[in-house]
């Protein structure tokens, strides 16, 4: 083993948010949640540089502008992918990303100038929502996302080589979930710790197929972890879904001492509720923070989507 894939739940030092109008309350709200937390790098076009709106939020102190041109607000799945070389320190991955949004693809190289971080471009395209790592070598993907990276068949030496320049050593190739259009894993699993996963959870007598498919996640991602021999415990989180949108609590961000989860208003309160309470009691020393993601959501994402935790970029490996 040779370097590993950050993971998620690792407090980072830098929270890069990117900045929509169409929802500059929920973007207020993650500068304020992540006081005392981490820095906040604000990604933002150089004519949002100009609106009062940015401008107010830029005045917060734990607060600094990225400029430049981008195409999307999906910060998560252009950024770069952190490892960490065991031999060398932190790593970052430069995949290329989707070819119609030239502009996001240049970020992870911006980023590595401004942070002085080391960067490696692998020669694969992957979006950095469609794998989780639990930062110790065990990680997850879906069918969908590793098709979409090229790899048809699954016991290639190709993607064998592929996996361990990810720094995964287990991997869990997850099954698709049916009417989810992203086809990424942070829609439905993520890690809380190196030991605790969520996972979404449907009512069956509302989806049948979809409740199935997704206790098919959460089986196949504890056998995984089984058979590689990672101790790893899962917690089930309530979904709910319209059409083609999930409403997916699962898509949070973790700081150090808090995690962002999406509100969404137009749910049923029981069901946002005992989402909440869920990561609560999985999570007992750490504080939920609600944060409005109905506009985000409708879009095709949520606040793991628009937020990307950036870890030391020099230094030892996390314990």
């Amino acid at each position: 083993m040779t370097r590993v894939l950050r993971g998620d739940f690792e407090a980072p030092e830098t929270l890069l948010v990117a900045y929509e109008a169409e929802w500059v309350d929920s973007v207020r709200q993650l500068i304020v949640a992540a006081a005392g937390q981490a820095r906040v790098l604000l990604l933002t076009t150089v004519d949002e540089a100009q609106t009062a709106a940015l401008r107010q939020l830029a005045t917060a102190r734990h607060v600094d502008l990225l400029t430049g041109d981008f195409d999307s607000p999906w910060v998560r799945d252009y950024g770069p992918l952190q490892t960490h070389e065991l031999a060398a320190g932190p790593l970052w991955l430069d995949f290329g990303y989707t070819w119609h949004r030239p502009q996001d693809d240049q970020l992870p190289s911006v980023l590595s100038s401004r942070l002085q971080a080391r960067l490696e471009n692998p020669g694969f395209d992957l979006d950095g929502g469609a794998v989780i790592s639990n930062g110790q070598g065990l990680c997850a993907l879906t069918r969908t996302s590793l098709l979409d990276a090229g790899f048809a068949n699954p016991a290639s030496d190709e993607l064998e080589v592929f996996l361990a320049g990810l720094g995964c050593h287990a991997t869990a190739v997850l099954p698709a979930v049916p009417g989810e259009p992203t086809g990424h894993v942070d829609v439905v699993a993520q890690f809380l710790a190196t030991d605790l996963a969520m996972v979404a959870r449907m009512d069956p007598s509302t989806d049948p197929d979809l409740a199935r498919a997704l206790d098919g996640v959460a089986d196949h991602l504890a056998a995984t972890a089984e058979v590689a021999d990672y101790p790893l415990q899962i917690v089930r989180v309530p979904l709910g879904t319209s059409g083609d949108t999930f409403f997916s609590y699962v898509n949070a961000t973790r700081l150090e001492g808090r995690l962002l989860v999406p509100r969404f208003n137009e749910l049923p309160d029981a069901l946002e509720h005992e989402a909440h309470a869920a990561l609560a009691r999985a999570l007992p020393d750490v504080s939920i923070v609600p944060i409005d993601a109905d506009v985000m959501v409708r879009r095709g994402g949520a606040i793991h989507c628009v937020t990307l935790g950036l870890g030391p970029t020099r230094g030892e490996a996390p314990h």
